[in-house]
């Protein structure tokens, strides 16, 4: 069964979350502010109920008029029965019919290609993130290296969608290929934000198929950007590139690695064409 969540059941959801992403921010946050957050409205969280016990959940966080998912685990013994599926689908037709939230946000693990399926053609590719990875040593056929790639993909309900972007040399033809997506694009006044360097190698692992398309579009616009971050009305801050020839390694699933020196050039690599 799958229903929104009790207040007095947010400490089973962290602990349920905690197996799988021990260091996400919902975890590190606590029970006591996700129960806060769910009696405010600025989180909705839905749970699978089997036998009495809370087995899967899925949330999203609110900012303004911005929903972000997340905490999306389903435990590791009912994986494999739909019930990942059924939990994703109720929290889209909740987000449809929601007349606050215009545009949703979500960062999907290309180590996870069931979870990639999941997302239909209205959820278009903003771009990549790199982050820490998240996995606990329990995932063991996910968690391996350091860092992990995620897909950042939007669904816009109404309007366009608002990019903030860093000031590069390729500002102009950044906006004119955001534009093509329907991106309603801005250069902000701010120095570039970098990713931390990267001594250790990423992996991607079995790409799905709508994986290898959404990374195939990217490249065909010869371009991504790294650190992706949702702001409220400010729309999406977004900072730092990849070049293209780390572009074409994710693409044809090959181990992914960038070294320090690779990301002083990021910004001299991109758009070559």
């Amino acid at each position: 069964m799958i229903r929104k969540a009790y207040l007095d059941e947010s400490f089973q959801i962290i602990d349920l979350i905690s197996k799988t992403f021990p260091n996400s921010a919902l975890v590190r946050r606590g029970s006591k502010n996700l129960e806060k957050d769910i009696g405010a409205g600025k989180y909705l969280s839905y749970v699978f109920i089997k036998n009495g016990h809370l087995i899967g959940h899925g949330g999203v966080q609110i900012l303004e008029d911005c929903g972000i998912l997340g905490g999306f685990v389903v435990d590791r013994n009912y994986r494999g029965k739909g019930i990942g599926k059924e939990l994703f689908q109720k929290r889209l037709i909740d987000l449809e019919e929601n007349r606050v939230i215009d545009r949703v946000v979500s960062y999907v693990s290309l180590r996870q290609p069931i979870s990639n399926d999941l997302y239909d053609s209205r959820f278009i590719p903003l771009g990549l993130s790199l982050s820490i990875n998240p996995y606990s040593n329990t995932e063991s056929n996910l968690n391996i290296g350091k860092y992990s790639l995620e897909l950042v993909l939007g669904w816009n309900k109404k309007n366009s969608f608002k990019l903030q972007i860093p000031p590069s040399p390729y500002s102009r033809k950044i906006v004119e290929l955001y534009s093509s997506i329907g991106g309603d694009v801005m250069i902000r006044n701010s120095d570039i934000i970098e990713c931390p360097p990267m001594e250790e190698e990423l992996y991607v692992l079995n790409l799905s198929k709508n994986s290898s398309e959404r990374l195939k579009y990217f490249f065909q616009k010869k371009f991504i950007f790294l650190g992706i971050l949702p702001s409220g009305r400010e729309g999406l801050k977004m900072g730092g590139f990849i070049s293209r020839d780390n572009l074409e390694k994710i693409k044809n699933n090959l181990i992914y690695y960038i070294s320090g020196k690779d990301r002083i050039k990021f910004i001299s690599e991109i758009l070559n064409s």
